[in-house]
C-alpha cells in the first residue's frame, strides 16, 4: 500500500476514475487503486496497492504513471523502487529434538512463494529431504507461510535446515538450525530465567530437561 499525491490531476470521485501503471504497459503491472483520499483542483491523493514485480537482486526503479479517463493530458511519471526479497525463517518451534526423529515442528517463513501442499515445498535437514507427506502447509501468502513438518532422524548436534518452494529452487532457500540430542541422556532444554541482574542476590532457576531412562548419567 502506497500513497500517491498528484498535482493538477482531474478531480475524481471514485477509484474507477484512475489507473496506475508500474513500469512498462502490461496488464500485469497495473496497481490497484484502493481509495481516493482527497481530490480537488489543486491535487489528488490516493491509496494504491503496488503489483508484484520481478527483481532478481538488489533494487529496481520503475516509472509510475497515473492516468484518468477524465483527462487527455500526458502524465509525468514518478519513480518507485522495488527491492528483491529473500525467504527467511522467522520462527521455529521447537528448535530441538531427539536423534530418533519424529519431532513435530512449526515454521513461519517470510516471503516464500505461495504454496498449496507439502509436495510444493522442500525441507532438507542437511542431505536428508523430507517426504511431501511429512510437510503440511497450514497457511500461505506472498508475505508469510506457516508450515508443519516432522523432523527426520539425525546425528547429535546442530543440523542445517533448508526450506524453499520447489518452483523457485534451492538457490532461494531459507536457512535455520535444528539441534539433535541423544534422548537416552539428560538434556537441558532451558534455564528459567536465563539471566539475572548483578548484585540483586539469589535467583531461583528452574531447569527443564527431557525425560531420561533410569540409570542414565549426566556427562
Amino acid at each position: 500500500r502506497i500513497y500517491i499525491k498528484i498535482a493538477r490531476f482531474p478531480v475524481i470521485t471514485s477509484i474507477s476514475q484512475a489507473a496506475v501503471l508500474f513500469g512498462e504497459a502490461s496488464g500485469l503491472n497495473y496497481g490497484t487503486v484502493l481509495e481516493v483520499v482527497e481530490s480537488d483542483v489543486t491535487s489528488t491523493t490516493m491509496v494504491v496497492s503496488a503489483p508484484a514485480y520481478p527483481v532478481a537482486s538488489g533494487f529496481l526503479a520503475v516509472a509510475v504513471t497515473v492516468t484518468s479517463p477524465l483527462s487527455n493530458d500526458d502524465p509525468a511519471p514518478a519513480a518507485f523502487s522495488y527491492r528483491a526479497v529473500v525467504p527467511q525463517v522467522t520462527t521455529v518451534s521447537p528448535t530441538h529434538g531427539p536423534t530418533t526423529g519424529g519431532t513435530v515442528m512449526y515454521l513461519t517463513v517470510a516471503y516464500l512463494p505461495v504454496v498449496a501442499s507439502g509436495s510444493e515445498v522442500a525441507i532438507n535437514f542437511g542431505s536428508v529431504t523430507l517426504a511431501p507427506d511429512a510437510i503440511t502447509v497450514m497457511t500461505s501468502s506472498p508475505s508469510l507461510t506457516l508450515l508443519e513438518a516432522t523432523a527426520p532422524p539425525g546425528a547429535v548436534g546442530d543440523a542445517t535446515v533448508y526450506v524453499y518452494a520447489r518452483s523457485a529452487g534451492d538457490a532461494s532457500a531459507a536457512v535455520f538450525k535444528f539441534a539433535y540430542f541423544d534422548a537416552t541422556l539428560p538434556h537441558l532444554l532451558a534455564p528459567l530465567p536465563s539471566a539475572a541482574c548483578i548484585g540483586t542476590g539469589f535467583e531461583t532457576v528452574t531447569l527443564a530437561a527431557e525425560p531420561v531412562a533410569a540409570g542414565a548419567l549426566l556427562n
